[in-house]
């Protein structure tokens, strides 16, 4: 009997009929005691014993779980009677439901792969086995989100406590039951489970595999007319191409929904973890568009690679090949994995032509004559050689043949070594919570230099051999890479005095002993920023290249200079500036310089090639993504470097449910460097779509966009007076950043400071003062004050801050500060509005913004919260920090991905962020040299 409106189940309040099956009906009801809505599932049959077993199935599994991805369970109870399970309450669509309406993209069918296998990881990890993946069963929301339904048939493994199930109580037993429930099943059953045998983790990667090929090919892999041609066709056909019903499919994709459909369990995906991963991969390839291949090419590659002598990765003897062809035309499995392992070998060679293609696409290639000539080689080759996308560092062996690397996970860093022409590392320190950096190896290539930051900015140099023994600690207060000199006998090595504001480069010999100090830099001048890699021993030892910079009125610009290796006497190389420069190497010649180097307009790390004799600079590289590092085999003829690529989505939500955020803006990097909600519920966010950082407004809904500053320049962090006539920006068109206002139409744009080097504006309530942060030569970062109109700057504070935000009421002001009496530990901290003094400091969780972006502070409008971006073991949270508690609590509960920026409206109902992953891959370019 369907229950009236306004009835009770406890503290349940019926609103309304969701639905109804065989088990039971579901309805909307409102939790009086929490005041929220629920969904309520009520058991109609409670005398029915295998409902009511499959019932508290259900309950005890999802009970057990706490995923973003898994229907949360608030409550399984008894009322008079009747049972009933509580859940969270979903508005969306089931994925059937999808199907029939809507065409969904090759990219979200694979990241809805990736939610759905992260769920069954989380499931799998606490024993549990969901048995019953298919579309019916998975919730779609509407920003995207997947939420895993019904438990109801799920299989508890030893690892929940539970003695394991046996053999005949799996779903061959389904197999005897109604035949309704075998049709909405059985098509996404593995073969172990029809029949009958024991099942593990396994069975529910090969239901997602049927499921995603569905998604992406529009029909099932296996099916028939009734359930025995369906059990038939599971059991004994060939899994076809998933790319014969959709030509447009992605290789990465078709090979990783293949292993998952591998029918013997042995070669399937062994964790929904790797599944996940796999698929992640292919998710970056489809958005960048680097691997698309046409079902045509794929199909003649394989048999191209059929008629060969080689297939999979490893050679076959080929005496033993024919026999093996012949075996395939008469067992089907054997095909199958023949066409896996040739779709496998097939897609490097594809990665690495497509990836060339797109890498240097729009980039230019000059030749020079005479003796200024830089020859910047055309038809070098290049490869990619790690997919995990979580490498920090990277440094080639002076042979070119070994890398050396390091690589993050779940927030530990470990050091590793692998050969060039293998797949797998080998891991060279355990992982742990310190920051790992600076890799260098020594010239003879036996052993692998490093620094290790840990707990304070400075650093501490070790050493360890070739073959792996205990890492040895050689150094303290090493604070970049090193470089030896020639004869190895020596290093270079740069050490900040942050307390005297002095930059030295000292030499010591590879112990560590007889430091000399060579050069040194007082405030304005400074050696390090940033990467703190530039430091470079020429080849015949004379002389020291350095990334050096200064700060002047206009803000901080850097340059390349030479230090004589004996006087410590600097010459400028080029008369080119940057707003940064990382890594520098030498040419074997000693002719060239090959650096990294950021532009102001884009801030982005590009390859760069300098003549020393000229200072001529020519680009290498020339896109959107970072290159963080590079190194350079002896021979010049190898070069390695690690590529940082973001991919930033922007997402709008309510504050009482921020994880159901609806996507309103999408690539192009938008909102990455600045979100804000202007006072009439628009949004101001920085987007790289027009080829720089410009300042763009668009509705909440993502419609309408208008790009409002137009600057060859980098337009960032944008904010907005209360009043909504004036935004206020950092840019630095005029070479050095400062903080400019423009009209809200994007008319009339005024400099209000020039300092040099202002950044992360925000404007007093009363619309009278920005707040912002610079520092001045021999000066900590300080926060000023500036009239909106103009005028005369004034410091706000006299302690180190940083990253300013002035609450709504204009009483206070969050932003960072550094204590030096805590050993330059960073911490939030409120200062008084009124007189710029420190009031109180907050430990964070986790670290404040995501690796490698600003922080981002914002009050709640009541002023009695701040909100900041936490990132903890790589996946970033908004955190909220009430200003009369210690006490921290979050805001948002992501497992995965980065937040890079957010805003909260100002009546403290919505917040929109830019979410996305942050990936950095090894690239190898070969046969480099001119």
């Amino acid at each position: 009997m369907t229950l009236e409106k306004g009835s009770k189940i406890g503290r349940y309040e019926i609103r309304s009929l969701l639905g109804a099956g065989g088990m039971g009906e579901v309805y909307l009801a409102f939790d009086t005691k929490l005041e929220r809505n629920v969904a309520l599932k009520l058991l109609t049959k409670s005398d029915n014993k295998e409902h009511l077993a499959r019932f508290k199935q259900e309950a005890k599994a999802i009970i057990a779980l706490n995923h973003p991805h898994i229907l949360t369970v608030y409550e399984f109870g008894q009322h008079e009677n009747q049972h009933f399970i509580v859940t969270e309450y979903l508005q969306g669509k089931t994925l059937r439901e999808t199907l029939k309406e809507d065409s969904i993209s090759l990219a979200d069918a694979v990241e809805i792969g990736v939610q759905i296998a992260n769920a069954l990881s989380s499931a799998h990890g606490a024993g549990i086995i969901h048995r019953d993946i298919k579309p019916e069963n998975i919730m779609i929301l509407p920003d995207g989100y997947i939420k895993v339904l019904d438990f109801g048939l799920a299989k508890m493994t030893g690892a929940y406590n539970q003695p394991a199930q046996k053999p005949e109580d799996s779903t061959a037993s389904l197999l005897q039951t109604k035949a309704g429930m075998i049709m909405g099943t059985v098509n996404y059953m593995s073969p172990e489970q029809i029949r009958g045998k024991d099942i593990d983790e396994r069975t529910d990667i090969w239901s997602l595999g049927v499921v995603l090929f569905e998604i992406i090919g529009k029909t099932r892999p296996f099916d028939g007319d009734s359930i025995g041609e369906v059990i038939a066709a599971v059991l004994e056909h060939q899994t076809p191409l998933l790319s014969n019903f959709n030509p447009k499919i992605s290789e990465e994709v078709e090979e990783t929904i293949y292993k998952a459909l591998q029918k013997n369990k042995l070669k399937r995906y062994q964790t929904a973890h790797d599944f996940a991963a796999d698929l992640k991969k292919a998710k970056i390839g489809i958005e960048s568009g680097k691997w698309l291949i046409s079902a045509d090419t794929l199909r003649q590659n394989q048999l191209n690679l059929a008629e060969s002598d080689s297939v999979g990765t490893a050679k076959p003897d080929p005496q033993n090949l024919p026999d093996k062809k012949k075996e395939t035309l008469t067992n089907p499995n054997l095909e199958s994995n023949l066409n896996t392992q040739i779709i496998k070998q097939n897609r490097l060679g594809w990665i690495v032509m497509i990836f060339l293609i797109f890498l240097f696409a729009g980039t230019g290639f000059y030749l020079f004559s005479g003796n200024d000539q830089i020859a910047v080689k055309k038809d070098w080759k290049t490869k990619r050689l790690t997919t995990n996308g979580n490498v920090i560092n990277a440094a080639i062996s002076p042979d070119g043949k070994f890398i050396a690397y390091i690589q993050e996970e779940e927030g530990n860093q470990s050091l590793w070594l692998k050969q060039v022409s293998e797949t797998a590392g080998r891991e060279l320190t355990k992982p742990s919570s310190k920051n790992y950096s600076k890799l260098t190896f020594s010239p003879d290539g036996n052993t692998i230099y490093f620094v290790v930051f840990e707990k304070t900015p400075f650093g501490t140099l070790y050493r360890i051999p070739f073959l792996g023994e205990s890492p040895q600690k050689i150094l303290e207060n090493v604070d970049s890479n090193i470089t030896f000199s020639p004869d190895g006998k020596r290093f270079a090595f740069i050490r900040s005095i942050t307390k005297e504001g002095v930059d030295q480069i000292l030499t010591a010999k590879i112990d560590g002993s007889d430091k000399k100090v060579l050069a040194e830099r007082k405030k304005p001048l400074f050696y390090t920023i940033n990467t703190r890699e530039g430091l470079a021993w020429s080849n015949d030892g004379k002389t020291i290249a350095a990334a050096a910079g200064q700060q002047t009125a206009d803000g901080e610009n850097m340059s390349v200079i030479e230090i004589d290796a004996e006087t410590g006497e600097e010459k400028v190389l080029s008369e080119q500036q940057w707003a940064r420069v990382g890594k520098i190497i030498w040419t074997k010649d000693g002719k060239n310089l090959y650096l990294t180097a950021a532009d102001h307009d884009t801030n982005l790390y590009q390859i760069v090639l300098l003549n020393k004799d000229s200072g001529k600079v020519e680009k290498i590289t020339n896109e959107l993504s970072d290159y963080l590092n590079i190194s350079l085999s002896e021979n010049d003829d190898t070069m390695l470097s690690v590529v940082k690529s973001d991919i930033s989505n922007t997402f709008l939500a309510s504050l009482e449910n921020p994880q159901q955020a609806v996507q309103i803006a999408k690539g192009n990097h938008d909102g990455r460097n600045g979100l804000k909600f202007m006072p009439d519920g628009k949004i101001l966010y920085v987007s790289l779509e027009s080829g720089n950082n410009d300042i763009w407004k668009m509705d909440a809904d993502g419609k309408n966009r208008i790009q409002l500053s137009f600057d060859k320049a980098a337009d960032e962090y944008p904010t907005v007076s209360p009043d909504g006539k004036f935004v206020i920006f950092v840019s630095n068109r005029t070479g050095v950043p400062h903080i400019w206002r423009m009209n809200a139409d994007g008319s009339q744009p005024i400099q209000l400071t020039d300092r040099g080097g202002e950044s992360f504006p925000t404007v007093t309530p009363d619309a009278e003062s920005v707040i912002f942060s610079s520092r001045t030569p021999n000066q900590p970062m300080l926060l000023w004050k500036v009239p909106i109109g103009g005028g005369q700057i004034i410091p706000k504070t006299s302690e180190q801050t940083h990253w300013a935000s002035v609450s709504p009421d204009g009483k206070l002001i969050a932003c960072l500060t550094l204590l030096e009496q805590e050993n330059n530990v960073i911490k939030l901290a409120i200062v008084s509005a009124e007189n710029g003094k420190l009031i109180k400091t907050f430990d964070s969780v986790g670290s404040i913004a995501s690796p490698n972006f600003p922080p981002v502070l914002r009050w709640t409008h009541d002023s009695r919260n701040i909100a900041y971006i936490s990132t903890v073991q790589g996946v970033s949270n908004i955190m909220l920090q009430p200003v009369d508690s210690d006490k921290t609590r979050r805001l948002t509960d992501f497992s995965s991905d980065r937040i890079f920026s957010f805003d909260l409206s100002n009546d403290g109902a919505q917040i929109v962020f830019a979410r996305g992953t942050s990936r950095n891959e090894i690239i190898l370019f070969e046969d480099f040299s001119g």
